[in-house]
């Protein structure tokens, strides 16, 4: 009975489904790479701060799909600014499909009234595609005469290029709430130099609230239950 409902549920979602972009690694627990998930979270915490993100997805499947994320922020009161440093690595396939990116990024705090504040932010980001030739199978290397038509190898090994992403968050002490647009520069992903192939937009919509809140050993320490999510 488990197996019809599954398969069931499968077939409508392909039915359903219309239109799917896969393009960058998603981190189900979201709230543990804020960088990532949107540059207004920089400086959001008024120590320093280092991250470091690891997922491996589908273990089982031949080849790798590793992501590697590494994060730095601080905050500097007298400038109301968050600065920081964002790098992921994302690795896939046997063919060592590669992406890299490696960004700066800003934010700033605007205060509303008493309890509500705005923080706009931006990542600039240089990013790099690259490939690893030397893994993969070729045609001509399963049959004699190869297949029609023919495939040849792409003539470059690595693509670089710049990109841009803008968030904004609106936050008090218990909700928060926001949204992030990523690739705004549509950087190119062709190995064959098409410039019409690149990546397009990302739009995150992101927000939570604390539903409880207590003290503990002597109010040195705060238990808080929240709840958030992440569209995108």
């Amino acid at each position: 009975m488990r197996e019809k409902i599954k398969y069931t549920i499968l077939l409508l979602g392909l039915f359903i489904s219309t239109g799917l972009k896969g393009q960058d690694p998603h981190f189900s627990q979201f709230y543990a790479n804020a960088l990532y998930l949107a540059p207004s979270f920089t400086g959001a915490i008024e120590e320093n701060r280092i991250s470091i993100n690891y997922r491996n997805q589908w273990p089982s499947v031949t080849g790798v799909f590793n992501t590697y994320s590494f994060s730095y922020d601080r905050y500097m009161p007298n400038f109301r600014s968050g600065v920081g440093v964002l790098a992921t690595y994302d690795v896939a396939g046997s063919g060592d499909l590669s992406t890299t990116n490696i960004g700066l990024l800003y934010s700033y705090d605007i205060q509303l009234n008493r309890d509500w504040h705005i923080r706009p932010g931006i990542n600039f980001k240089f990013t790099y595609l690259g490939l690893n030739y030397g893994k993969l199978i070729w045609n001509s290397m399963i049959t004699a005469r190869g297949t029609t038509p023919s495939v040849y190898p792409p003539p470059y090994e690595g693509v670089a290029d710049v990109d841009f992403a803008f968030s904004a968050l609106a936050f008090n002490d218990r909700i928060w709430g926001g949204f992030t647009l990523d690739h705004l520069l549509k950087p190119r992903q062709s190995f064959y130099g098409d410039w019409d192939t690149y990546v397009p937009m990302k739009v995150n919509v992101f927000g939570g609230m604390q539903l409880s809140r207590r003290g503990r050993l002597r109010n040195r320490y705060t238990e808080v239950i929240s709840i958030a999510g992440n569209i995108k």
